[in-house]
């Protein structure tokens, strides 16, 4: 933000300047003075940004009474490694508590669960260990984050069960980090909501009267039965990963599940090495005169809200047929489905959906060696603005012309072999000219990496 737009926004919000303490924003700790830190008293809002509180001798004397303070947000503070003891002890109005900046804790002071008014808590991105069964006290609370808590080994039973407030649940693992939580084996058993496969985490957050958004990791089957089997669940998930799914063989979704997961916005599926197949049941709705159980993606409305997929190293998956009605979708990377032919099954693509992947911008398709085909037709694609093609040296077209080119394409990267040889559907024009070609024949980790930014 520019530091004219940064300092009228704290203007504006200090009833323009009238209530000069009431928000309070600082950058680097060295920019600290003794009279600073006395300010904290009256502040509502205060958000620190590069701090290490070992500069500031006056946090560390003695605990500062903030009576008024609501909402405190740490920043880039990589090298804050604790608290002071007592820090959190007199601030009884705090509402909101965002300590993801600080990145380098590993426990949570014991401090915040006495914050009783405590309403939003976001611990993401830590590395503390464990959640006490104190969190209970925290009854206020309505929106708990856990999100690339990759050190976080317990929370014990019955505790998110017990805030009777809680909206908005997200304890979510990055597709793109090999790490697993620490201690994930071992952690099956015992008092710990966290690791039985995700379905005594389940149980307790579909048992909470309030709750309406889910951000969760699935690694069992019985977990993923516990989610279908359940309304509510399946109408609060906005985030679901399957993860290492060990005897996940195939996913079946019946049409009226499909209907009660119109939150969905993102669907991560990884290193589900048995999975060799997504159906959609319809039963009668399916179409006459054919075994298969897709029917007419222009008559379905599914996936109101699904706009990001990835599917990674499920090497005996066939094809992501599914994906026509998934009419909202924006990102698609799949990467090592070394089984993989088409992406969208000709046998089941019905003729004329050129409005498939219509809101499509970004498409990643990585080590896929089998892959022939992306769909058997032109597609209109007037929103796709850059493939990225690696190591699929079988495909050898693509599903559009030089129309494509004319709306939004912008980059296409892939292997120049691949690209020397690609086949257009009108050879007549040849390439299409606005399209830059970047070679990525030695960039599969760089393809990734870029792809975990645009998540």
């Amino acid at each position: 933000m520019h530091d004219v737009i940064h300092d009228m926004a704290l203007w504006i919000s200090s009833e323009f300047g009238r209530e000069k303490n009431k928000v309070l924003v600082y950058d680097h700790a060295g920019l600290f003075e003794v009279q600073e830190v006395a300010r904290w008293k009256e502040a509502q809002r205060l958000s620190l940004w590069n701090i290490s509180f070992e500069e500031i001798k006056e946090v560390n004397e003695t605990p500062i009474p903030c009576p008024n303070l609501q909402t405190f947000l740490i920043r880039k503070c990589k090298d804050l490694h604790e608290f002071p003891t007592g820090f959190f002890q007199f601030m009884p109005a705090m509402r909101v508590l965002d300590l993801s900046g600080a990145s380098s804790i590993t426990e949570l002071p014991v401090e915040i669960y006495k914050l009783v008014s405590l309403e939003y808590l976001k611990l993401s991105h830590t590395k503390i260990t464990k959640l006490l069964g104190d969190l209970k006290t925290l009854r206020r609370l309505r929106c708990l984050l856990l999100d690339n808590m990759y050190s976080l080994r317990k929370i014990p039973l019955e505790v998110i069960s017990s805030l009777p407030s809680l909206q908005w649940f997200s304890q979510w693992f990055s597709i793109y980090s090999e790490h697993l939580p620490s201690a994930f084996a071992e952690a099956f058993a015992g008092d710990n909501v966290l690791f039985d496969g995700g379905g005594a985490l389940l149980e307790e957050l579909e048992s909470l009267d309030h709750m309406s958004d889910i951000s969760i990791n699935l690694y069992t089957c019985l977990s993923i039965n516990i989610l279908k089997g359940s309304h509510k669940l399946r109408r609060c998930i906005r985030r679901l990963c399957l993860k290492a799914c060990e005897d996940l063989t195939s996913l079946e979704l019946s049409s009226s599940s499909l209907r009660r997961m119109k939150h969905l916005e993102s669907l991560f599926v990884k290193d589900c090495l048995q999975l060799e197949v997504v159906q959609i049941k319809v039963g009668k709705e399916g179409r006459q005169g054919s075994d298969h159980n897709f029917p007419n993606p222009s008559l379905e409305k599914w996936f109101h809200s699904l706009h990001e997929v990835c599917i990674w190293r499920c090497p005996k998956l066939l094809d992501l047929t599914w994906l026509m009605y998934a009419q909202s979708l924006e990102y698609l990377n799949v990467q090592n489905c070394e089984s993989m032919v088409q992406l969208i099954s000709s046998d089941d693509a019905f003729e004329g959906n050129l409005s498939l992947f219509s809101r499509l911008t970004s498409l990643f398709l990585i080590n896929l060696p089998r892959l022939q085909s992306i769909y058997s037709q032109t597609l209109l694609l007037p929103s796709l603005e850059t493939i990225s093609v690696i190591d699929c040296m079988m495909l050898r077209r693509l599903p559009f012309d030089s129309n494509t080119a004319a709306n939004c394409l912008k980059k296409i990267k892939g292997n120049q072999s691949w690209w020397d040889g690609l086949q257009w559907e009108d050879e007549t024009s040849g390439r299409p000219s606005p399209i830059i070609f970047q070679d990525g024949s030695d960039s599969r980790k760089e393809t990734s990496e870029q792809a975990a930014e645009v998540l």
